[in-house]
């Protein structure tokens, strides 16, 4: 499928950009503790909100479109 002017295949980029998003996941996940212990914060004072993962996942779907774009002009 051709999206934009470049041939780039929409449904590789949307599974690529979640895929991003669950190794993030479970990276986070597994060093939670050693992250916010890194940061100065605990737990409490992290309170994650709904809208922070949405935009995280449209901005790994957008950098997942620019690196298939880089990657078919080579």
């Amino acid at each position: 499928m051709a999206f934009g002017m470049f041939e780039v295949s929409i449904w590789a980029v949307l599974v690529s950009g979640v895929a991003y998003f669950a190794v993030g996941a479970v990276w986070y996940s597994v060093f939670a503790e050693a992250w916010m212990k890194g940061i100065g914060k605990s737990r409490e004072q992290l309170q994650p909100k709904t809208s922070n993962y949405i935009v995280s996942l449209i901005c790994e779907v957008v950098v997942m479109y620019f690196l298939a774009v880089f990657l078919t002009t080579l």
